[in-house]
């Protein structure tokens, strides 16, 4: 009798996480990812605690995938390097908890972000090397584009580098 109560309650666990897939509605159908859907170019720089920029060049497109992720990619200039780039975004019913996993070329790992949404802003934050130093990356929807805010601290929490890409979209 027990272990068949616990059976329709994993049944159950199972319905709800995934009823909105079933609805065919996901949680991407969020205004923040409505907005942010189809084709970007973005310009900006980033600056070193010494005062050196790097300036930086973004093509990219976002769309949901039919894996039902968010996919954001693209290319980039940064400074004299190109990139080619993916922020992968993923959303875990159970949790209610969105993640992102980015990835560019010449990187040997992806690197996982937490990511904070709201209508208007997403904030990604991911650790970095020593415990306390982390990457975060704030885009906030503004009248027609996206302003990228991007923040390296150290372990101390000192800015290491800072930086803003603003986006508009290509029509």
């Amino acid at each position: 009798m027990g272990l068949s109560i616990f059976r329709w309650e994993i049944c159950l666990v199972f319905l709800f996480a995934f009823s909105s897939v079933a609805l065919g509605q996901t949680k991407f159908e969020t205004p923040f990812f409505q907005k942010v859907t189809g084709d970007w170019i973005g310009d900006g720089e980033l600056v070193n605690a010494n005062g050196e920029i790097t300036v930086i060049h973004e093509e990219w497109s976002g769309k949901e995938t039919e894996d039902g992720t968010y996919l954001v990619s693209g290319s980039r200039l940064m400074g004299e390097e190109n990139q080619e780039f993916r922020w992968e975004y993923t959303f875990n019913p159970t949790l209610d908890f969105y993640e992102c996993e980015y990835w560019h070329s010449g990187m040997d790992e992806s690197m996982r972000f937490e990511v904070s949404l709201t209508a208007d802003s997403a904030e990604l934050r991911a650790p970095l090397g020593d415990p306390g130093s982390e990457l975060k990356i704030r885009n906030d929807l503004v009248d027609d584009g996206i302003e990228g805010h991007i923040t390296l601290t150290d372990a101390n929490g000192q800015e290491i580098v800072t930086g803003l890409v603003t986006h508009h979209k290509v029509n």
